[in-house]
């Protein structure tokens, strides 16, 4: 398994996630919804037994199957991730013994990707070392 891969799969399970946020409180702009107070900082999904924490641009999704911890991008859609929130991603579901359990070389694999222009930087402060997928190397 490459670091592309479980980047998609990362990317595959905060939509997720959001489509079931979206659904249960009825609103397409989640961060919004959030500070409006119509989606709590706190909380569960019902239907889907799945915890959720808000803080800042972001949201700590926990269920049985998952936990995900996810970036907002500026244009208010999931995506956001960086070498940390992969490595935790990824070493919680394959264990410790995984290849990407150690961050630092997940963080050299995501600055070969930005090189070769799979991955980019988002370029807004404070989030410098949060990244995503370009949208030529799609989920979709």
């Amino acid at each position: 398994m490459n670091l592309t891969t479980v980047i998609k799969e990362y990317i595959e399970c905060t939509k997720k996630v959001c489509s079931f946020i979206k659904s249960t409180y009825m609103t397409n702009d989640i961060l919004r919804a959030v500070r409006d107070g119509r989606i709590p900082s706190r909380g569960v999904i019902p239907d889907h037994q799945i915890q959720i924490s808000f803080h800042g641009i972001g949201c700590l999704a926990e269920s049985v199957e998952f936990s995900i911890d996810f970036d907002f991008l500026p244009d208010g859609n999931p995506g956001g991730f960086d070498a940390f929130r992969l490595s935790v991603f990824k070493s919680e579901r394959l264990g410790d013994l995984s290849q990407f359990s150690d961050m630092q070389k997940v963080q050299k694999e995501l600055d070969i990707l930005e090189s070769n222009k799979i991955v980019q930087k988002v370029s807004i402060r404070p989030s410098s070392s949060m990244y995503f997928l370009r949208d030529d190397q799609s989920t979709e």
